[in-house]
């Protein structure tokens, strides 16, 4: 299952008052594949953390149903929890746990009952993505290409229904 996007008026600021970012109308069917793209700067980062609910904005995000705004930040971060995969531009993998740990990290906050197919997820993912032999490595170990890969399974392993990836091949190799 994928969610409709429909963003009205979307109006991120920085604490000062500064525009960050306006997105007046915009509407992606289910299963679509989008790509922004920008110069640095440009609000591309900005852009997904508001779709994701990572940050304060005035307008309306809607996933489905679902419009973030209105949403307390208990019921945001239980809505992305269920509902979307996140690749960070940093990774920011937990550098203390091996790599299967990162990739099924979400587990931790899953219900009790799809804790184990949350964890195959992510080790299949890191097999995919050719990691499955160093997926009892520390996430400190490895290469920015790596963890990138370790941040890609991760964002998979819940299966969401949605799928935001900032700068997802930015570490990568063109084989990879």
């Amino acid at each position: 299952m994928t969610l409709p996007l429909n963003v009205t008026a979307l109006d991120v600021r920085s604490q000062s008052g500064r525009r960050l970012l306006r997105v007046p109308d915009l509407s992606v069917a289910a299963g679509t594949a989008v790509v922004v793209r920008g110069p640095s700067g440009a609000g591309k980062s900005t852009f997904l953390f508001a779709l994701a609910g990572l940050l304060r904005f005035s307008g309306e995000v809607c996933w489905g149903e679902t419009d973030l705004s209105r949403l307390t930040d208990a019921e945001r971060t239980a809505f992305r929890g269920a509902n979307i995969g996140f690749v960070f531009q940093d990774h920011l993998l937990f550098e203390e746990l091996t790599a299967a740990e990162n990739a099924a990290v979400q587990a931790a906050y899953a219900p009790r009952e799809d804790r184990a197919d949350i964890g195959q997820r992510g080790r299949a993912t890191l097999d995919h993505l050719g990691l499955g032999e160093a997926a009892t490595r520390r996430a400190d170990s490895f290469s920015g290409g790596e963890r990138q890969r370790i941040a890609v399974a991760r964002a998979l392993s819940n299966d969401p229904p949605v799928v935001l990836a900032d700068e997802p091949t930015a570490s990568l190799d063109r084989a990879a």
